[in-house]
């Protein structure tokens, strides 16, 4: 059996993040020493976005940082963040949206409690 998943982006439901370059001079946590820490360094570089990455130790740490306003985004594996966005302690608050994935090609798509219009 394989299973692909692509990176993605999890970002709070009152974020102004709509397109990649709505990236620029924002603040994006990753887990450090991810295969997704390398992607968002080379997708970030290639797109020419200037965002400030920030390393956490792991998703959990990613998630709360997102929820206590200390970055704009948290990234890793799309599969991950669906995880995070439906257990996290107030789901309702954070969502995963469709973006253009710093580490694959696959089809976008989003997921939380309800689905957020303008997601494919």
């Amino acid at each position: 059996m394989t299973f692909v998943d692509g990176g993605g982006l999890l970002v709070t439901r009152e974020s102004n993040l709509r397109t990649v370059g709505d990236l620029a001079g924002k603040r994006v946590a990753v887990a450090s020493g991810t295969t997704t820490e390398r992607a968002l360094a080379d997708f970030l570089k290639a797109e020419f976005i200037s965002a400030q990455t920030v390393s956490v130790k792991d998703h959990g740490e990613g998630l709360a940082a997102l929820q206590d306003g200390k970055v704009d985004a948290y990234a890793s594996d799309r599969g991950i963040l669906v995880g995070l966005a439906v257990t996290a302690p107030t789901p309702s608050d954070s969502r995963c949206r469709a973006w253009r994935s710093p580490t694959s090609r696959t089809p976008s798509w989003c997921a939380g409690t309800t689905r957020p219009s303008g997601c494919s």
